[in-house]
C-alpha cells in the first residue's frame, strides 16, 4: 500500500472564467551485538499463535531487534522454511537466529530484485518456531513512511520493512500478540494500527502485520467508543489544530459511512486507529496520508491546518474501506481500470458526506466538484478509452487522476439524476449500499467479490439510462456536465476554461527534500514553465513558496547561482480545456443550500 497525499491533488487546476471562482483546494556493515530479547513463552501446545517482539535501540546504531514467535495452525501448515521481509535490503537484516523444540536452525538470506529479502530455515521447524534479527534504521536524510525510523527518543517502522512472514500461512487467521520495548528508547509511549499502547492482542490474517506501523515516542493518545465501532488516535509533535478534535471528526465520518452503507464494522475486535507524526521541519501543505491496516499513518507539518485537503485525502481513505475493498470486482480487467470505482467513487462518498456533514462550507465542496471537473477538462487523455489510460496509470499520476475523477464525477451526475427520478428518496448511495449488502450475502459468510454484472444491474435499476452514460464517461473519457440541479439553489451552472497548475518540476518532491537539505528542484522538466522562467536543474534551492492547485498564484523560487541569490517567480500555468464551471447563486445563504448531489 502506497503513501498517497491529497488523493485530489495529482493535477489540479483552476478555472480561469468568469462564471467560476477559482478552487481553493488547492526505502552497512553489521553493528555491534545487540542486547538479546526474551522471547516471549510459547502458547499450550497445539494453540496456534504468533507474536512479535519490537525493540528500537539507538546505540551504538540505531536499529530494532525482531523476536517473532510461531505455533503454527494445527493439520498440515505446509512448507514453514520461506519467512519474507517485503521492503527490506539484505545488507540490513543482520544477526539472523532461528531455534525449535530441536535447537538451533541456520538461516540463509536470499534478496531479489524487487528489495523483498527471505529469510530460508535449512530444515522445517519442529513445532514452535523463534526467529530473530536486526533491522538497521538508515541513517538517511529522507524519511520515507514506510521505513525504519529510530532517531532519538522516536521509533517508526512499517511491517513492510520489519515483520518477515511464514509465507506458507501468511493468510492464515490467528491469535497475534504485538509487543513494542520502549525501554531502551526511554520512550513514554507506544501505539501501532492495531491502537494504542505498547502491547495488543488480536485475531486476525498473519498479513495483516505487513500493513501495519508502529511507532514509540513522547506521544499523546485518546481512546474513545462510537455508535458502530471503537476509535483511537496518538500523535507525536504539535500540531496547529486539536488533533483531539479532528479525531472525533473523523469517527464522525467513519460512522456516517457506514450508516449510509447500513453495515456495521468488518473486524469489531480491532479499533480504527490513526497515528499522526508532526514535525516542524516539515513544510506547509506538504503532508502525506498512507493507508495501513485498519489504520492510516498521517504525516504533517507543524503548520498544517485541519482543512479541506488534509479532510477529504482521509475521507475518502475512510471510504475505501467499503469501496474497492468490501466491494470489488473479480472481472473487472486489470486492476488500474478500476481506479474509477476504488477510488473515484470513494471520492464521490467522501465529498458528499463531508458536505452534508458541514465539514466542507458550500464553497469548498463546489470547489471539490470544480477541481474534478477541471483535472478532466485539461487532462491528456480526454476521449482515450479506460483500457488506454490505465496502462498508463503506473507511469504517469495523472493517468490515474484522469479514471479518479471520470468515476467520481459519474457517481456525482447519477445520484443527481437519481435524486430527481425518486423526489430525493434515493441518491447513488443506493447502488452501494445494494451491491455491499449482495457482497455481503448472510451474516456468517465471507465478504465475496462481485461480477461486474452485479454493478450493471444495481445501477440500472436506479436509472436506466446509467449504463450508456458510465460508457460514454468512463470507458470512453467522454466530456462530462452534471445536470444544472446537481449543486442545488446556490450555484449556477456555466462554461469556461480550466488552466492546468504545472510548476514545472516535482514540487512535492521538492519540498520533500528540502527538509532533507537536498537543495535543488526535483524533476525539472524542458520547456516547463520553471524552466521557460530561467531556472536550471544546478541551481542551489534556497526557498520554495507555491499554492499548489492554484495556476493564478505565482510560483517563487530562491536560488543560489554563481554565489549570486535571486528570486524567481513566474506563473505555473499548464494544459488548457474547457468545461462545466460552477459559480454562486447571489443571495441564497448557506443555510439553504440543501443536501448535495
Amino acid at each position: 500500500m502506497q503513501p498517497r497525499r491529497r488523493l485530489l491533488g495529482l493535477a489540479l487546476v483552476t478555472a480561469l472564467s468568469s462564471a467560476c471562482s477559482g478552487p481553493a483546494l488547492p526505502p552497512v556493515p553489521p553493528p555491534a551485538p545487540a542486547p538479546q530479547p526474551s522471547a516471549p513463552a510459547p502458547p499450550p501446545h497445539g494453540a496456534p499463535a504468533f507474536s512479535i517482539l519490537l525493540r528500537p535501540i539507538r546505540a551504538p546504531d540505531p536499529l530494532v531487534r525482531v523476536a517473532l514467535d510461531l505455533d503454527p495452525p494445527p493439520g498440515d501448515p505446509g512448507d514453514l522454511r520461506q519467512w519474507r521481509l517485503v521492503t527490506s535490503q539484505a545488507g540490513r537484516v543482520t544477526n539472523v537466529v532461528a531455534a525449535d523444540a530441536s535447537g538451533p536452525i541456520s538461516v540463509e538470506g536470499h534478496a531479489d530484485d524487487s528489495g523483498a529479502l527471505t529469510l530460508a530455515l535449512a530444515r522445517s521447524p519442529d513445532g514452535h518456531v523463534h526467529l530473530e534479527y536486526d533491522v538497521l534504521a538508515p541513517d538517511e536524510p529522507t524519511d520515507p513512511p514506510l521505513g525504519v525510523l529510530v532517531r532519538g527518543g522516536r521509533f517508526r517502522g512499517s511491517g513492510e520493512a520489519l515483520v518477515a512472514l511464514p509465507e506458507a500461512i501468511e493468510g492464515a487467521r490467528i491469535p497475534i500478540s504485538i509487543t513494542i520495548d520502549r525501554a531502551p528508547l526511554e520512550a513514554e509511549k507506544a501505539a501501532s494500527s492495531f491502537g494504542v499502547g505498547a502491547t495488543r492482542k488480536l485475531v486476525a490474517r498473519l498479513r495483516a502485520l505487513r500493513y501495519a506501523v508502529f511507532l514509540a515516542g513522547a506521544q499523546a493518545d485518546v481512546v474513545f467508543d462510537t455508535l458502530d465501532g471503537h476509535d483511537e488516535a496518538s500523535w507525536m509533535g504539535f500540531a496547529g489544530f486539536d488533533l483531539r478534535g479532528a479525531v472525533v471528526e473523523l469517527a464522525e465520518v467513519r460512522s456516517a459511512f457506514a450508516t449510509i452503507l447500513g453495515v456495521h464494522e468488518m473486524l469489531p475486535d480491532v479499533p480504527w486507529t490513526y497515528l499522526f507524526e508532526i514535525s516542524s521541519t516539515r513544510k506547509a501543505g506538504a503532508f502525506t496520508v498512507t493507508p495501513r491496516f485498519q489504520s492510516a499513518l498521517v504525516q504533517l507539518g507543524s503548520a498544517d491546518p485541519w482543512g479541506t485537503p488534509v479532510r477529504l485525502t482521509l475521507g475518502q481513505l475512510l471510504a475505501r474501506r467499503w469501496i474497492g475493498d468490501a466491494i470489488r470486482f473479480s472481472d473487472a480487467g486489470h486492476p488500474p481500470e478500476l481506479a474509477w470505482f476504488d477510488d473515484g467513487v470513494a471520492l464521490y462518498l467522501a465529498t458528499t458526506v463531508l458536505a452534508r456533514l458541514q465539514l466542507l462550507s458550500p464553497k469548498d465542496w463546489s470547489d471539490a466538484i470544480a477541481q474534478q471537473l477541471s483535472v478532466l477538462a485539461t487532462s491528456p487523455y480526454v476521449g482515450q478509452d479506460a483500457t488506454t489510460v490505465a496502462a498508463r496509470a503506473a507511469s504517469d499520476p495523472l493517468a490515474r487522476a484522469t479514471l479518479v475523477m471520470r468515476g467520481a464525477l459519474y457517481a456525482a451526475r447519477e445520484s443527481a439524476i437519481i435524486r430527481e427520478r425518486t423526489k430525493g428518496d434515493h441518491g447513488f448511495e443506493s447502488v452501494l449500499a445494494a451491491l455491499l449488502a449482495r457482497a455481503r450475502g448472510t451474516k456468517a459468510a465471507p465478504i465475496a467479490a462481485l461480477p461486474l454484472a452485479a454493478w450493471q444491474e444495481a445501477v440500472s435499476h436506479e436509472d436506466p439510462s446509467a449504463l450508456a452514460s458510465f460508457d460514454a464517461i468512463v470507458v470512453h473519457g467522454g466530456p462530462v456536465t452534471l445536470p444544472s440541479h446537481a449543486l442545488g439553489p446556490c450555484f449556477r451552472a456555466g462554461s469556461g476554461e480550466y488552466v492546468a497548475f504545472d510548476a514545472g518540476f516535482d514540487l512535492e518532491a521538492t519540498l520533500r527534500e528540502a527538509q532533507a537539505s537536498v537543495r535543488h528542484l526535483v524533476g525539472l522538466r524542458a520547456g516547463g514553465p520553471a524552466a521557460r522562467a530561467g531556472l536550471l536543474a544546478e541551481d542551489v534551492v534556497s526557498s520554495v513558496e507555491a499554492s499548489d492547485g492554484n495556476a493564478r498564484v505565482p510560483v517563487r523560487i530562491g536560488v543560489v547561482r554563481a554565489g549570486k541569490r535571486s528570486i524567481v517567480s513566474y506563473t505555473p500555468r499548464g494544459a488548457r480545456g474547457r468545461g462545466q464551471t460552477w459559480s454562486r447563486a447571489p443571495g441564497v445563504p448557506d443555510e439553504r443550500c440543501g443536501f448535495p448531489l
